[in-house]
């Protein structure tokens, strides 16, 4: 239901641009070739590949990056949790992941038989989060998210630094017990450099990690049966390879 949602407000913002510039679908079909049926067709089901998305998408003036940006716009906020809730989770991993997978799941059935847990443990971390004001317990165990698909460490916040120095090690434990598989993947290097190159790399690291994320958003809401998790993990540090 929410990978429907998002691609419905990816298209509503499409609809929204071709108003505003008077395009109509007969001009698509002329620039992309296609016949004009199928364009509607597309618009009217709100669905197509990500290829012939693009194609129409470069016929109405616009790049990939900008139909995501202009649906982020308009669905996508980013908040963070209290500092008095930061601070339990960051004493307390265990409830930290208990919400993600919560999140992720959605309910509290399918949350129950993945992590094998009984509902008098379920409630225990529920009542929690609802006095955390992380999210509201309904009665018949319904949950109401109090913060939208995008979650934000504070920069400076406890909880970052706890989840961080906890789950890096067994993400980057768990690569390596997997290298040579396709999905797998570890790349180390060092160098000698000025503060300036390094600044340099790491912005633009930053910025390729936010394309990144902008083409998956839009992969999630017009192709959701494609996509599958993939995690990542930086790090930088005043060390040479082999010699520290």
């Amino acid at each position: 239901m929410q990978k429907q949602r998002e691609r419905h407000e990816l298209f509503i913002a499409f609809k929204s641009v071709l108003k505003q510039r008077q395009i109509t679908y007969k001009d698509l079909a002329e620039k992309t070739e296609m016949a004009e049926s199928t364009i509607k067709r597309i618009f009217s089901l709100e669905e197509c590949s990500l290829s012939k998305l693009i194609q129409i998408a470069k016929a109405a003036g616009l790049s990939l990056q900008d139909l995501v940006s202009l649906s982020e716009k308009k669905s996508v906020a980013v908040s963070s949790f209290s500092i008095e809730a930061e601070n339990f989770l960051a004493k307390n991993l265990d409830y930290f992941y208990f919400y993600r997978k919560l999140f992720f799941f959605k309910e509290i059935t399918p949350l129950k038989e993945e992590c094998h847990m009984g509902i008098g443990e379920i409630h225990k971390y529920l009542k929690k989060l609802d006095a955390l004001k992380i999210i509201e317990w309904l009665p018949e165990d319904r949950i109401r998210f109090l913060h939208p698909r995008f979650l934000q460490f504070r920069s400076e916040g406890p909880l970052k630094l706890a989840a961080y120095r906890d789950w890096s090690p067994k993400f980057y434990q768990r690569v390596l017990n997997q290298l040579g598989s396709d999905d797998h993947f570890m790349h180390v290097f060092s160098a000698q450099a000025s503060d300036e190159t390094r600044d340099e790399f790491l912005r633009e690291l930053q910025q390729l990690s936010k394309e990144f994320l902008k083409k998956a958003s839009f992969e999630l809401k017009t192709q959701p049966q494609l996509v599958k998790p993939v995690g990542f993990c930086f790090s930088s540090g005043p060390y040479r390879f082999g010699l520290d």
